[in-house]
């Protein structure tokens, strides 16, 4: 049996309890619901994902993705200043933002790098401006609740990696310095020398107009009781160019002294590491600084991007000590079954898991009534909205992506093309309309079959996308043919990025015997009245002629020579 209580019978102040009860809940609802969503993070790097550097950061963001990845949305996109080296086409990488994110509720932008980060702080306003900013670089920015700069204070990384080199060699007397002649080397070298000045037992000096083959000579007569820093080092002084991993691995190679730098990227060349500028540990303090964010509507401005982090195998090789190893140290290139001695951590750590697995249980028991409904409703539409968005992505990457290729198709590609030619009317903008055709195609599948008539085609694909900057497009047009809108400073530009994809190809090698594949294309330059309707009829034109002239080869339109 039922009782029902009218609400008229109930006195004045239960009403007002009640009242007020409900709204609290009401609150307390909203606000969970608004936890939920996850945060969106834009993050803007300064080069491309290939190199060391943006793998280090990939590599710490997924690790805090796996665990706390229902916090975050993050959205990735690469300024790549290595082959922009234009401020003008900044613009157009922040109309390209505003394309792609303004109807999307960005709460933070990351500045991944100088040149990122001062991109950011001079567009953000267009496509991100209600957003909190974050940066990452080599010099300061106005800091405020919602801007945060993570700076590397070089001269305490520095200190930090000499006290660890001299604890770890106590009877090293000479110190050399191997300095590259870019700003970042010559600041942290200069700090060594400041740091190293003050010891007394020490003789430094510095290596810094060398060729590679005299550095070298010079290393293999430093004594084994040494200890060697390593700056960056792009080019030596016959502009002989190297990647700074790669140069460290020719110094290692003859030394016979222990190798100590200051970027996590350097680490497992040869060096031993030290205290280290950290793209794993950059990535997971900006994602700790948003989540700090989110909480409490305002950064602490206490985040660093630096690690301790050491070489197992340089360590062993020079025989330092494992005891001189920090416990909070990373060290890479362990053996399996290497174990710490940490007995004490181990248990305590354990100890206040068990407390918190008890406390959870309790809590857990407690509210599993008053909650059991709602967390199977909320379970049931996250799936449901997980679902629907993989769905969602699947049928987007089906309908603008060409399936073999991946790269895009012709329904894809034509509003960007659309959107360039509008830039080039009445502007200086200037573009190259390329096409671009597999010679005698249907005999490479008639005589090798069509699965190494694929291969062809993504070899393309993939040749040609490794030379695509910020704002090109390019797409498979049908069957052997693709398109390529290349943006161009000057008319010449237009030849050389033809005549390079032209070149891969013809080098390309398949491992099939007689295969030899080329490509014939047909170029045409934009002007300020350009319609690509017609600058494809000439583009054609132009590839039509070069196949009459023996393919494999570049022809410009009649109007272009």
């Amino acid at each position: 049996m039922r009782f029902i209580i009218p609400l008229g019978l109930l006195s004045s102040r239960l009403r007002i309890f009640l009242a007020v009860f409900l709204a609290l809940l009401i609150v307390f609802s909203l606000s969970a619901e608004h936890r939920a969503s996850p945060l969106n993070i834009l993050i803007i790097h300064s080069y491309n994902e290939h190199i060391p550097w943006n793998k280090a950061f990939t590599r710490g963001l997924d690790d805090f993705l796996e665990s706390r990845g229902a916090e975050f949305d993050v959205f990735r996109e690469y300024l790549d200043a290595y082959r922009s080296g234009s401020k003008t086409l900044d613009s157009e990488f922040a109309e390209f933002l505003r394309a792609r994110y303004s109807k999307m509720d960005i709460d933070i932008v990351v500045g991944e790098s100088d040149e990122a980060a001062d991109f950011v702080d001079r567009y953000q306003h267009e496509f991100a401006p209600e957003a909190a900013t974050i940066y990452f670089a080599s010099h300061s920015y106005e800091e405020d609740d919602t801007h945060l700069a993570i700076v590397p204070d070089i001269p305490y990384v520095v200190q930090s990696g000499v006290d660890y080199a001299l604890e770890q060699n106590p009877d090293a007397n000479k110190v050399l310095i191997v300095r590259g002649n870019n700003p970042e080397a010559k600041l942290s070298a200069e700090a060594m020398e400041q740091t190293l000045g003050s010891i007394e037992k020490v003789n430094t000096s510095v290596a810094s107009d060398f060729s590679l083959e005299s550095l070298l000579e010079e290393l293999k007569a430093f004594p084994a009781s040494g200890v060697i820093f390593y700056t960056l080092v792009f080019e030596d002084n016959t502009g002989q160019k190297f990647s700074p991993r790669d140069f460290l691995g020719h110094i290692a190679a003859v030394s016979k002294a222990p190798i100590y730098v200051y970027y996590s990227t350097l680490v497992g060349n040869g060096a031993v590491g030290g205290y280290v500028i950290d793209g794993d540990a950059l990535a997971k303090n900006v994602l700790e600084a948003s989540s700090g964010y989110a909480l409490n509507g305002r950064f602490r401005r206490h985040y660093r991007a630096t690690s301790e982090m050491f070489d197992w195998n340089a360590l062993k090789q020079h025989g330092i000590a494992f005891s001189s190893i920090p416990n909070s140290a990373r060290i890479i290139n362990r053996p399996e079954g290497f174990v710490e001695k940490n007995l004490y951590a181990t248990v305590t750590t354990l100890g206040g898991i068990a407390l918190l697995l008890i406390v959870v249980i309790f809590l857990a028991v407690y509210f599993a009534k008053r909650n059991a409904k709602l967390s199977y409703l909320n379970l049931q539409l996250e799936q449901a909205q997980k679902s629907l968005s993989r769905s969602n992505e699947h049928l987007n990457q089906l309908a603008m992506h060409d399936a073999l290729t991946g790269i895009y198709n012709r329904r894809a590609a034509m509003p960007l093309v659309n959107e360039a030619m509008k830039r080039v009317q009445g502007s200086k903008a200037k573009y190259a309309l390329m096409l671009i055709d597999l010679d005698s195609f249907k005999r490479v599948n008639d005589r090798h079959g069509h699965k190494v008539g694929d291969e062809v085609l993504m070899m393309l694909a993939k040749k040609v996308s490794g030379l695509l900057r910020s704002g090109d497009v390019f797409a498979r047009w049908g069957g052997e043919e693709f398109l390529l809108l290349a943006r161009i400073e000057q008319d010449d530009d237009a030849h050389i990025v033809a005549e390079k994809i032209r070149s891969k190809v013809e080098e390309s090698e398949f491992g099939v015997d007689g295969l030899k594949v080329t490509v014939s294309i047909g170029v045409v330059l934009t002007a300020t009245d350009s319609h690509f309707d017609a600058l494809f009829q000439c583009a054609d034109k132009a590839l039509y002629e070069a196949k009459q002239q023996g393919r494999n080869r570049v022809q410009f339109a009649a109007s272009d020579r």
